[in-house]
């Protein structure tokens, strides 16, 4: 009998090469984690013209677009690899993501030449001055430190933008895939997202679409967790190649945030600000460039606006202590957040200039006042060099 269940299946994600071109060709490494149920969303619009007509029967209607069909999937954020790495990252689904939506990605900071140093400087025997923008997982005598590359000087030494959480000692500096705030000129590529039922003929695949908000959430003890809201200008039923057998999702998941994991919050010459929770949220305005020739009468999604948001909730020890001021417009050091460094499943993000956006917000954190102070990023060009992802204004990085 030709029933699928909503709560089985199989779900993956990849780059196009352009729009109006989906992609057909999933591998293993394309796959996504995501809760439980995900339904598929079939949008068309109707379009119809109200009739003189002598009774109240309806107008004929005819089929219109299939464009501006949305999906949100949620699921724990994941590593680009469950082995020690021995290289710069590659990119994963995660990754995909976040890069669909924010514009830029690559990946760098790998080093065997890490030679020790203090909080503030990471010593190497050489060093490329192109790190710096980028995050590498220094080594020290526990589990490791993020660092992001500020001030680089070659063959010497790197001044991370943010503290250390710790001494950096000889060793093997991890390197990351580093997603990062474009600009208006960078547009990224589509997406195709092919979702598997559990009967054979049950296949749908949306194309032609990008992510207009995604939400990480870093809350103590919790799993990181990512939530995505997804635009589609086209879809269509495959029609067979449903009904996946058993596999294992070969991306770790991201362990809990708790500082035995290396979960960390920290203001540049602050130090720790010990967060109840952090949630970035990251929204892209797309709009439709309608063609009438393009297939769906969209020819595209044009990223006409993007923002970060850094939402951090703590239990202060005083409403009057530094950073948590009241006065919207007030610029902070950098602001880094690291879910955890272990490395290939380590996640670190890093907002270099921020402003707080409004009045810090005071709620209860169970029986405790919290407060929330909400974060966005103003213009930042301190990095050495000018090349992305150098004096790019927020960046997340995959170790």
């Amino acid at each position: 009998m030709a029933i699928s269940l909503v709560n089985k299946g199989r779900v993956a994600i990849k780059a196009q090469s352009a729009w109006g071109t989906a992609e057909t060709s999933f591998a293993s490494t394309d796959f996504l984690e995501v809760e439980a149920p995900v339904m598929p969303v079939l949008m068309r619009e109707t379009l119809g013209v109200d009739t003189f007509r002598p009774d109240f029967t309806a107008p004929p209607r005819v089929a219109g677009s299939k464009a501006m069909a949305t999906m949100t999937l949620k699921g724990p954020l994941h590593g680009w690899s469950a082995a020690t790495p021995t290289n710069n990252p590659t990119i994963h689904p995660d990754a995909t993501i976040l890069r669909a939506i924010l514009g830029g990605g690559a990946a760098l900071g790998y080093s065997t030449a890490a030679t020790g140093g203090t909080a503030a400087l990471a010593t190497f025997s050489t060093i490329p001055t192109t790190f710096a923008g980028y995050a590498s997982l220094f080594p020290t005598a526990g589990a490791g430190v993020i660092g992001w590359h500020n001030l680089v000087i070659v063959n010497t030494s790197s001044a991370p933008l943010v503290d250390l959480d710790g001494t950096p000692i000889t060793g093997t500096a991890l390197g990351s895939y580093v997603v990062w705030l474009a600009g208006p000129e960078t547009q990224a590529l589509p997406l195709t997202l092919d979702w598997l039922g559990t009967d054979t003929t049950a296949r749908m695949r949306y194309f032609d679409g990008l992510p207009s908000k995604v939400t990480i959430t870093l809350a103590a003890k919790a799993q990181p967790m990512i939530e995505v809201e997804y635009v589609f200008l086209n879809w269509t039923a495959v029609g067979s190649g449903g009904a996946p057998t058993g596999y294992a999702y070969g991306y770790p998941q991201m362990p809990a945030c708790i500082g035995a994991n290396g979960f960390s919050t920290r203001i540049d010459a602050i130090g720790e600000i010990c967060p109840t929770t952090v949630v970035i949220e990251i929204t892209q305005t797309l709009d439709p460039a309608d063609c009438g020739s393009a297939d769906q009468g969209v020819d595209s999604l044009i990223a006409s606006n993007r923002e970060v948001l850094f939402t951090v909730t703590r239990n202060p020890t005083t409403l009057g202590a530094t950073p948590w001021t009241d006065a919207p417009g007030t610029a902070i050091a950098a602001l880094q957040v690291d879910a955890n460094t272990t490395g290939g499943r380590a996640f670190s993000g890093i907002m270099k200039a921020p402003q707080v956006k409004s009045s810090p917000t005071p709620q209860a954190n169970g029986n405790l006042l919290g407060l929330s102070t909400v974060y966005e990023a103003l213009l930042y060009s301190g990095d050495t060099g000018s090349t992305a992802p150098a004096d790019i204004a927020v960046a997340f990085a995959f170790l």
